[in-house]
């Protein structure tokens, strides 16, 4: 992670830069590129230059070119995922200096770990900091050389063994391994024998494969190994912002209008507050159940900075300060909140998640007052309003009262976070929000908020929309609205050339659910994602960020109200269409076989209206024309007979011997 600090570089506008001083807001930088020119800017300019892509923390450029390459973590197979967490696990306690570097021998060797192994996992890590460097890489000796088929015994040894109770030794697991192999292969050939491993071999993969947390539950209880599992349950004190964030979701305490559905409905509300200022920190709404989606998408807003006030709620008077990547994020243990996808997301983030316990609101008690303030102060007393229960409800009619948009609903949102919560005194804190925030930063110079190198890295993490889509020649489409870039455009030439197979060309589209005016394409051939833009921005006004609802409700919006009066309209047009053809093929039947008996054709008018037969047009006494007329002269009128078509000249093959070519009449 990346922090605005003294001594830290950064590219901005093809120049590169090093921060020399800061005081306040005020950062004065060095102009590396051009002669070492001091300038000063603001920090909300360098945080807006970050948030639009514009400003790239030095570090590593070749760091910032290996990481592009790396897979996306969430979508790895769950085996790489699973041993990319266990390194994790090991490393841990000596990032965070549980374990001393004089330990670290002992520690290694009661895990049973290598130590240039380990050293190699801590360089990586080191490096990055990203999860997705410890994955276990496909190329060079794979965990496959070794017999499958002995892996697969140990997994029998280990479930049958190792979660009964009792203690068993490496050594006697290890010989029950031996036995079970010479049983099986006294049924097999020498070519198809099992060659059993040493006891070192077997230590390590019975690491990878026993579940400590089940060992503690049975020998322990579920009570101390959930203890050893998320730590001690005492009070956390807090001595910094975003050292501890806590999350937590719930029904809104009233009604809104569900843009796609046109009725009204309970939103859940995502909500973040910083535990050692009580600052909000970040929100989401969604008329969906809350799954990993939905807290991912809360989280993104908690970290990244949040300049758009003005532009977009002009009626907030103060600005939302906060920004950047939390230490510990506590979550209750719902199980939406355990899940995997979330789990790897923070860890790509270097994020540590705490669950609270079963009915332990107190261990997450500042979210729980935070949502009392906002039903209490602001919801109960609002159109639509549900209140805390059905007594305090009684005849009120909440559907019928509901009335607000989600637009509204976010703007209002934002007036009661920012120029309210932000801004009331707490007497156990000693201040308000922002000013516990500001005092924070001017009392601890050093202390600063961690950003990712790019804004890019943050929302390829968090951003939870995904999508399968074919690149067409205008882009991929996403909620009714196509993307397209030149990148994209290469793109789809490669997978072109490269597919005969139409269904090998779809690819994986990521976007932001609270900013739909970009999304991110997995391009195979570069390896990373890639951007495209709203090709309909321009055609639809928007220079905000797009929420997904806004987007169905525009859709609903549009939606045809006489749609069924219109099928019907269309259907009656095409039936009186269909009468005119069957009139016009009666009057040709007709006249063919007139001239088929007859050798010579009657005279006709010097004008024929051609195309519409058997009907007259007029207004008054003057014919209307809806064609041009064919002038058909009785000197040179061709012969009908001889005009018809081959299947007729077939059918009368017999007249066909005395016919005569309509230009020797002259």
């Amino acid at each position: 992670m990346f922090t605005f600090g003294v001594g830290i570089r950064f590219l901005m506008e093809d120049n590169e830069y090093e921060i020399r001083k800061i005081e306040g807001q005020k950062v004065e930088l060095e102009n590396l590129s051009y002669n070492k020119v001091l300038q000063t800017k603001t920090m909300e300019y360098l945080l807006e230059k970050w948030k639009k892509n514009e400003l790239i923390f030095k570090g590593n450029l070749e760091k910032k070119k290996n990481k592009n390459t790396l897979e996306e973590f969430s979508l790895l197979p769950e085996k790489k995922k699973e041993e990319a967490r266990r390194r994790y696990k090991i490393l841990k306690p000596v990032l965070d200096g549980e374990v001393l570097r004089s330990e670290i021998n002992e520690y290694l060797r009661r895990l049973g770990v290598g130590r240039t192994q380990f050293y190699v996992w801590k360089k990586k890590w080191d490096e990055m900091e990203d999860i997705r460097v410890l994955v276990p890489n496909d190329k060079g000796p794979k965990s496959g050389s070794r017999n499958k088929e002995v892996v697969k015994i140990i997994e029998e040894v280990v479930e049958e063994f190792c979660y009964s109770g009792e203690n068993h030794t490496d050594v006697s697991l290890h010989g029950e391994l031996a036995r079970r192999i010479k049983n099986i292969n006294e049924l097999r050939t020498d070519e198809d024998k099992i060659n059993n491993i040493s006891i070192t071999q077997f230590r390590r993969e019975k690491k990878k494969l026993i579940d400590q947390y089940r060992v503690d539950q049975v020998k322990l209880g579920s009570v101390e190994a959930n203890r050893r599992r998320v730590g001690t349950t005492k009070e956390v004190l807090t001595t910094r912002p975003l050292e501890r964030v806590e999350i937590d979701w719930t029904p809104a305490h009233i009604m809104l209008i569900n843009p796609a559905t046109g009725k009204a409905e309970r939103p859940n509300f995502i909500y973040g507050i910083d535990k050692y200022t009580g600052y909000p920190l970040g929100f989401y709404v969604t008329f969906d159940e809350v799954n990993t989606a939905a807290l991912k998408q809360c989280l993104l807003h908690i970290i990244m900075p949040k300049q758009y006030l003005k532009e977009l709620f002009p009626d907030v008077k103060n600005e939302w300060i906060t920004y950047g990547k939390p230490e510990v994020i506590v979550l209750d243990n719902a199980s939406v909140n355990e899940s995997l996808d979330f789990e790897d997301a923070c860890l790509q983030l270097g994020i540590e998640i705490q669950y609270t316990k079963v009915a332990s609101g107190n261990q997450k008690g500042t979210i729980e007052r935070g949502f009392r303030t906002l039903n209490d102060r602001y919801f109960h007393s609002m159109f639509g309003t549900t209140f805390s229960n059905p007594q305090e409800k009684g005849l009120y009619d909440s559907q019928g009262k509901a009335c607000t948009t989600i637009n509204t609903f976010i703007y209002m949102v934002h007036l009661m976070l920012v120029d309210d919560i932000a801004q009331s005194h707490s007497e156990k804190r000693k201040g308000t929000p922002a000013d516990l925030w500001q005092k924070a930063l001017e009392f601890n110079p050093h202390l600063s908020f961690p950003l990712t190198q790019t804004v890019d890295d943050l929302k390829l993490a968090l951003m939870s929309g995904l999508a399968t889509r074919k690149v067409q020649e205008s882009g991929v489409m996403i909620e009714q609205e196509y993307y397209n870039s030149s990148s994209l455009m290469e793109l789809r030439t490669k997978l072109n050339a490269k597919y005969t197979n139409k269904e090998s060309r779809y690819v994986r589209v990521r976007y932001d659910l609270a900013d739909l005016r970009e999304v991110y394409v997995w391009d195979e051939f570069k390896g990373y994602y890639i951007k495209a833009i709203q090709t309909g921005l321009e055609r639809r006004g928007i220079t905000y960020p797009e929420h997904v609802l806004e987007r169905k409700l525009e859709k609903a919006e549009g939606k045809n109200p006489n749609a069924e009066e219109e099928t019907l309209n269309k259907a009656e047009v095409r039936h009186k269409i269909q009468k005119l053809q069957e009139t016009d093929a009666k009057v040709l039947v007709t006249k063919r076989r007139n001239s088929d008996k007859s050798e010579q054709v009657e005279e006709n008018d010097d004008t024929n209206l051609v195309g519409i037969s058997g009907l007259e047009w007029s207004e008054g006494d003057q014919p209307i024309a809806l064609v041009a007329p064919l002038k058909v002269h009785s000197e040179n009128k061709p012969d009908l007979k001889h005009t018809t078509t081959s299947s007729n000249k077939k059918i009368n093959k017999r007249s066909n011997n005395s016919k005569v070519s309509p230009n020797s009449k002259k």
